[in-house]
């Protein structure tokens, strides 16, 4: 986990982030574009030797959870797309199709200072960001990992990422932060904000950006919460303490954001986004916990990619450092009845359905039904991050850190199937085989 302090979090700067992973893991300014470097694709070994890999005992094991009746198993079903190297603070950012990743490179790893947008002593390391492709081999099933381009200081990746592209925020030397959108396909880079200390932007799905800018520096600096509205730019909350981390609802209206102040108080906050007045007046707000920093809500992300319900409804997933949990947040329910914890520990997770959650505890992956009470169905022994694609060859990328050898990830296709799908293809089968895969009663 991330330290409650910046000093504590970048004293683990290697590793801390690495370890939430996989264990406890044109309203604007003038747009200018910019083109990379075109490199030769290089194809990255998919049969992996010598790393360790995820126990996939269960995998071909039907677990009912015992408390649901029409969805009472899944299965899953996981192949090695291959290894890769990475900074060992922030995990890759991918495509909705899942087709395109962005892996941050560059020596020396950013720094926390540089990754929270806080003030910082050292000197700038080279930000460069190296996108990958997820291919299919001879047409067949199997698939491999072909580096597509390599972004030389473009920044660093971003928290958003859709079809066409990915977010990143460059520092710059005169000490202001860029927010820039990365093409997946071309690597052409539009400048979207370029003045200003700006970060932990994100957009909504019909392309509205939100953001934070830096107010002020020293030990504590503020952060005020921006969002592109029809015909201006609205200013969010009233003013008192920072606020990070803005999150889009997949209804393009409403917003959720963090506010976090000096003396530590830590409150998620929900906004109708459609007006400025609207932006001042928060429709709710929930107090988190009493000891939260820049650095707690860093993580509440990290090891979610799209937290937002994917139903459109007012939902979002967000990991709790005090209660070592991923919490849903519904602002739909009554006050008291809003924030519900998964089981703990819960560490990184990614939709599959409005209703249907994969997430990683410290020792398993899990699958988790969210309103029918049911129990966690495990996955898979070992730990990793989920993130969900539209790809039906991988619907889930699993992320997972190699225990051989430090700042590498292991990615592995992971696909998922509900009871009722298994039952159909059950019935297909011949019946002495049948009996061994269907769904234990």
């Amino acid at each position: 986990m991330i330290a409650s302090s910046a000093t504590c979090a970048r004293r683990n700067s290697r590793t801390a982030m690495l370890m939430l992973a996989v264990a406890g893991v044109a309203l604007l300014t003038s747009c200018v574009t910019e083109k990379s470097t075109r490199l030769q694709p290089t194809l990255i070994d998919s049969s992996p030797q010598n790393r360790s890999r995820p126990d996939t005992s269960t995998l071909e094991t039907y677990v009912p959870t015992g408390l649901s009746t029409s969805t009472s198993a899944v299965s899953a079903a996981i192949g090695p797309l291959g290894s890769i190297e990475y900074d060992g603070n922030l995990v890759p950012l991918f495509s909705t199709g899942g087709e395109y990743f962005a892996v941050q490179g560059g020596h020396p790893a950013p720094s926390w200072d540089t990754i929270l947008a806080q003030e910082s002593m050292q000197p700038l390391p080279s930000l460069d960001v190296i996108v990958y492709r997820i291919e299919k081999v001879n047409g067949g099933p199997r698939q491999k990992l072909v580096e597509h381009r390599s972004l030389t200081g473009v920044g660093l990746i971003g928290r958003y990422a859709d079809e066409t592209g990915f977010i990143v925020e460059s520092p710059q030397p005169d000490g202001s932060r860029r927010i820039g959108w990365v093409q997946w396909s071309t690597g052409e880079v539009t400048w979207l904000l370029r003045s200003g200390i700006n970060a932990f932007a994100t957009r909504s799905p019909s392309g509205r950006l939100a953001w934070c800018e830096r107010v002020g520096g020293g030990a504590s600096p503020r952060f005020d919460l921006y969002v592109q509205g029809r015909n201006e730019v609205y200013l969010a909350g009233d003013g008192q303490g920072s606020w990070l981390m803005p999150v889009w609802s997949n209804d393009n209206e409403t917003l959720f954001a963090f506010n976090l102040m000096p003396t530590g108080e830590l409150d998620l906050v929900v906004f109708d986004a459609r007006s400025a007045a609207s932006m001042r007046a928060p429709l709710q707000r929930e107090r988190l916990t009493d000891q939260g920093s820049v650095s707690t809500v860093f993580q509440a992300l990290a090891g979610i990619q799209s937290p937002a319900a994917p139903d459109g409804s007012p939902r979002i997933l967000f990991y709790l450092t005090g209660k070592d949990r991923i919490i849903e947040y519904d602002a739909r329910e009554s006050a008291g009845r809003r924030a519900r914890g998964l089981p703990a520990p819960s560490i990184a997770a990614a939709w599959h359905t409005g209703d249907g959650i994969v997430y990683s505890g410290r020792s398993a992956l899990y699958y988790q039904f969210l309103r029918d009470g049911s129990a966690p169905v495990e996955l898979l022994k070992g730990p990793g991050v989920p993130r969900t694609t539209s790809n039906p060859m991988h619907p889930f990328v699993l992320v997972a850190m190699d225990q051989n050898a430090n700042f590498q990830l292991n990615l592995w296709a992971m696909d998922l199937v509900d009871e009722d799908t298994v039952r159909t293809a059950t019935e297909r089968m011949d019946p002495a085989t049948a009996a061994v895969k269907s769904p234990r009663r």
